[in-house]
């Protein structure tokens, strides 16, 4: 996470998902709703690592961090190809209807290994990997990724998700209607590049 907040630091990410998340207040804001379970179910805050691996196994290094599967998911779409050359630095109501359509339709499967194997690379060399991994990775955790997607993907959920000021990663999922009827905040304190 530390290269990838570096990466899209440098492009910019910060100053404008600044602005449209800011607004929202701060700190952890839930309620006992269909929406929080199946946040809280995607957390994986004991479970998930910063991994480096290499062809010479015994350099391979394993950090245990915050890194819930929403800003996983954020990130694979902010660095995937960008055919409408959109602002992918943030998720707002200016282009989550983009960010849904994509994880409707995923044509390249960037998902696939998140969701079977509880793994991204970020970086895929031949020699060098670098990812993160969430651990012990079930048919339940399967189960939850299903989900998740299912509510972001509806209509009526209103996604605000970004960086503030390079230090923290803001999330807000929201959906009012009958099924899910809650509200999820959480803002993440990533460490210091």
């Amino acid at each position: 996470m530390k290269k990838l907040i570096a990466i899209l630091g440098a492009v910019g990410l910060t100053a404008t998902s600044a602005t449209a998340v800011i607004s929202c207040g701060s700190g952890d804001k839930n309620d006992n709703s269909i929406v929080n379970t199946i946040m809280k179910s995607t957390e994986f805050n004991e479970r998930s690592y910063e991994i480096y691996e290499y062809s010479d196994s015994s350099k391979n290094t394993k950090e245990s961090m915050e890194y819930p599967m929403i800003e996983t998911i954020f990130f694979i779409w902010s660095l995937t190809d960008n055919e409408n050359g959109e602002n992918r630095d943030f998720i707002s109501n200016v282009n989550q209807d983009s960010f849904k359509i994509w994880l409707k339709t995923d044509k390249n499967n960037y998902l696939k290994n998140l969701k079977e194997n509880g793994k991204h690379y970020w970086s895929n060399y031949e020699d060098e990997k670098y990812g993160i991994e969430y651990e012990n990775w079930t048919e339940q955790d399967i189960q939850n990724f299903e989900e998740l997607i299912e509510l972001l993907i509806n209509e009526e959920t209103n996604l605000n998700i970004g960086l503030i000021n390079d230090s923290k990663f803001f999330i807000k999922v929201e959906n009012k209607n009958d099924k899910y009827n809650g509200t999820y905040t959480k803002i993440i304190n990533p460490p210091q590049i």
